[in-house]
């Protein structure tokens, strides 16, 4: 953005020495100095409310951070703590999030940024008492396309028979509290289609 503040109003020469000069030259100047310090001002405001701080939470408002180089960026990851009933899962608090349940739960997916954004969350799953089943749904309306694993063909003494590796089942179960079970969601149209990838149980 080009600043609007400009001296090229401002007589530098002005008052001159040895001779009478008018108040309407000082008139002028204060006039030209005045109207810089506003310019300077709105200005001011405007990077205070609209530029990237070091020093605090920056919101971009979803605009585009383009050929940027970055190093050593992480994530940041949202606990949702313990949970015995069905709650909601938001993208808005985070891409990595936690969740230990106690009781057989449903997960509710939502808070998807709008379409043509791809938005990812990867949830770690822990249990409390003993194996608990979990399942997802979405908030709204929308559809959870599952990973349908790849084929493998086994055979043992007399018959082949086909397993899949890697499905994402319909229901999980999560068997412990410290070996954490992670499942990825993403979507690219605003949670209409939300895909579903079990990555497994970390032990």
């Amino acid at each position: 953005m080009a600043s609007n503040i400009s001296t090229a109003t401002i007589d530098t020469d002005y008052p001159k020495p040895g001779e009478d000069n008018s108040t309407v030259g000082f008139r002028n100047n204060f006039t030209a100095i005045k109207e810089n310090f506003d310019s300077a001002r709105g200005e001011i405001e405007d990077l205070q409310v609209n530029t990237a701080r070091t020093d605090t939470v920056s919101a971009f408002n979803g605009n585009i951070i383009l050929n940027a180089n970055l190093q050593s960026v992480t994530c940041a990851v949202f606990e949702i703590g313990s949970r015995q009933s069905d709650t909601e899962v938001n993208f808005i608090n985070g891409s990595y999030q936690t969740i230990e349940v106690s009781e057989d739960v449903t997960l509710s997916l939502t808070g998807w940024p709008e379409e043509q954004k791809f938005a990812k969350i990867t949830l770690s799953l822990l249990s409390n008492g003993g194996s608990k089943t979990v399942s997802f749904a979405l908030a709204s309306t929308g559809e959870i396309k599952r990973n349908s694993g790849i084929p493998v063909e086994l055979y043992d003494s007399t018959n082949g028979f086909n397993v899949r590796i890697g499905e994402f089942p319909q229901f999980i179960e999560v068997p412990n509290d410290t070996d954490p079970v992670i499942v990825e969601f993403w979507t690219i149209d605003g949670g209409n289609t939300v895909f579903a990838n079990y990555v497994g149980q970390f032990i």
